[in-house]
């Protein structure tokens, strides 16, 4: 499978494969329990977190945007007010819930600080398309990321707060460092890491 580089003349293919793909997510329910609201106002966000890892991380995808996953590089964490209007976030709509979401990532940051201080990937997003699901295309664009984190001898981290992610993240050679529930939310957070 033919993966690329997102480019930002593209970004309006791939932010909707991501919000489709992360519609009935536990955080996405939590950010908006109201579906018309959520199909209205998610896309929107995912958005700006796309055009955001587009400009200051790395995001890849397949053909056809059947499959996008968006990267923190090692060692480049800083979302400063300047990088987050580069992205839109200062253009969202009043009624996205940033406050909520900064307020729950937070509450995880010390687990993934624990869970690898040095350097390290991040898996920020990894969406296949809703029709697409099922088709083995999420693993070989999470692998393609993975061969480029062996290469320059990194980590590689994510969060999920799917129990249904658990055994593909196992499956592709992670250890589930990471079992902790955010207090406010009640949102489970699974924690995995991989050495490269």
């Amino acid at each position: 499978m033919d993966v690329h580089t997102l480019q930002l003349d593209a970004i309006n293919s791939a932010a909707p494969v991501i919000a489709r793909a992360f519609h009935d997510d536990t955080l996405s329910v939590y950010l908006y329990p109201d579906e018309n609201e959520r199909s209205r106002l998610a896309p929107l966000m995912f958005d700006a977190l796309v055009r955001y890892d587009c400009l200051f991380g790395q995001v890849d995808y397949l053909e056809g945007f059947t499959a996008v996953a968006t990267w923190v590089r090692p060692g480049d964490t800083a979302e400063t007010p300047e990088r987050l209007s580069a992205a839109g976030f200062d253009e969202l709509p009043d009624d996205i819930p940033l406050e909520r979401l900064d307020t729950f990532f937070a509450a995880i940051a010390p687990l993934h600080g624990r869970a690898v201080p040095r350097p390290h990937w991040y898996l920020r997003l990894l969406g296949v398309d809703r029709v697409q699901q099922g088709r083995g295309l999420g693993g070989a664009l999470l692998q393609h990321g993975l061969r480029r984190a062996d290469a320059d001898g990194h980590p590689c981290y994510l969060e999920t707060f799917s129990e249904r992610n658990v055994p593909f993240y196992l499956r592709h050679g992670f250890d589930l460092v990471v079992d902790d529930v955010e207090p406010a939310s009640g949102i489970r957070t699974w924690g995995f890491l991989r050495d490269p």
